[in-house]
């Protein structure tokens, strides 16, 4: 079992990694990546190039997620992203809201980014732009994207569901009767 020490009021405590909620994470990151493979022109995201250079037979359409497609990626980065931290971390219910709160608070912050696209595009540092691939796209990012209050909406939505299932997951019923398979 990997171990991970949690600062805990000035205290040092060890914590245990929680598997199930990395798994659920894992998951919904995966959802969200079909709504870009199936649903977003390949020039939109990031890997989308890479992906249409080497697979080639990605093309964009409505019909998976539909409507859904729009906001759903909001909703699955914050729900994944705080999930996998939280177990990651092995956190309780302050540790999980408060990871949950700082995703909501990274997805909002891209997204008005998003509707200040000429302040956003002068801040990105210029070795950002050459130097790191995922650091390199966030130019493409605020160039291209919109802002969409939904999207806010939805990164809310994914942090409540998010505190929820960490909850769940790592109450009293479910951890013991996955202790003894992870």
């Amino acid at each position: 079992m990997i171990r991970d020490a949690v600062v805990s009021r000035g205290n040092l405590r060890s914590c245990k990694t929680n598997i199930p909620q990395i798994l659920v994470g894992i998951g919904a990151l995966s959802l969200g990546a079909l709504v870009y493979l199936f649903e977003r022109s390949p020039e939109s995201y990031g890997f989308g190039v890479i992906v249409r250079d080497y697979l080639g037979f990605i093309r964009p359409h409505r019909m998976l997620f539909g409507a859904l497609a729009n906001n759903l990626p909001s909703f699955t980065h914050v729900f994944a992203f705080s999930l996998m931290t939280a177990g990651l971390l092995g956190t309780r219910r302050k540790g999980n809201l408060l990871i949950c709160l700082l995703w909501f608070l990274i997805d909002t912050v891209f997204e008005i980014g998003q509707g200040l696209k000429l302040i956003s595009l002068a801040i990105i540092p210029e070795w950002f732009k050459v130097h790191t691939l995922p650091m390199a796209n966030l130019q493409e990012y605020f160039r291209y994207g919109t802002f969409d209050i939904r999207d806010i909406v939805a990164g809310l939505l994914g942090a409540l569901a998010a505190f929820m299932v960490a909850e769940f997951i790592s109450g009293p019923f479910l951890r013991e009767r996955l202790s003894h398979r992870f």
